[in-house]
């Protein structure tokens, strides 16, 4: 029988860099939910991702 190890869950691994970031990104998916758009023509939806990247 082998002897597997486990490494940490992808979870564990970004929880401690996302955790800070959470406010922020749960505003930004708020306001795009608020500000919807057809498709092909999200045109705000870009303008606020280009700000953020």
């Amino acid at each position: 029988m082998r002897n597997y190890t486990t490494e940490a869950e992808p979870t564990a691994l970004v929880r401690p860099w996302l955790e800070p970031l959470l406010p922020e990104l749960i505003d930004f998916r708020r306001d795009l939910h608020a500000h919807p758009e057809l498709s092909f023509k999200e045109f705000r939806t870009t303008d606020k991702l280009v700000e953020r990247l």
